[in-house]
């Protein structure tokens, strides 16, 4: 069991996590004399909250945090939000196109896994399924299947399996609480963590 913790910080604390380059911007065509950088975008989560950040014994967080996902260009110019979900929106990352960003956030009350544009617009709740929490995702290779853990209360997180626009949803790996689970690079297998051994099989 984790101690309670509290930690002084300054009335109004912000703290960015989980960055990553939009691929379609830093695969871009150079532009004559070189690679212009200023076309690079980073995508990330900006997480705040006000006065001391606390935890309770069991290392839950008692603070209020808001987190939303932010872009920048690489050379720090361009700072903008993109989502003004405002409760545990994080995991943010690009489709390997560019076109698309996805995230999860539990806003509802519940975590669900969303995709928008990268201005924001066309945002979506994928999974959309009240019953379960769903996180934990991956992008496959080449953007057109998603990996993600769905947890019902009282049962282990199983393995699921979606089309990137939220369709075909599956189970790819039973209930034996799997998180975080990972496409191989050839996007041909999944390895999972921990409570399985072996791999599945989109």
């Amino acid at each position: 069991m984790l101690p309670s913790m509290t930690r002084p910080l300054s009335f109004l604390t912000m703290f960015a996590v989980a960055s990553s380059f939009r691929p379609s911007d830093s695969l871009a065509r150079p532009p004559r004399g070189g690679h212009d950088i200023k076309r690079r975008e980073i995508v990330f989560t900006l997480r705040q909250w006000e006065g001391e950040y606390a935890t309770d014994a069991s290392g839950s967080p008692r603070t209020t945090v808001r987190s939303d996902v932010w872009v920048v260009r690489s050379d720090g110019s361009g700072l903008r939000r993109v989502t003004q979900l405002g409760k545990g929106t994080g995991n943010v990352q690009w489709s390997p196109d560019g076109t698309w960003l996805y995230f999860q956030s539990n806003a509802t009350g519940d975590y669900e896994i969303y995709r928008c544009r990268p201005d924001g617009t066309e945002a979506v709740n994928l999974t959309h399924s009240p019953e379960t929490e769903d996180y934990g995702f991956h992008l496959s290779p080449d953007g057109k299947l998603i990996v993600y853990s769905g947890y019902e209360q009282g049962q282990p997180a199983c393995t699921r399996l979606m089309n990137a626009d939220g369709t075909g949803q599956r189970v790819a790996v039973p209930a034996t609480y799997n998180y975080m689970a990972r496409f191989s690079p050839d996007g041909k297998s999944l390895g999972v963590r921990p409570g399985i051994t072996g791999m599945g099989s989109p």
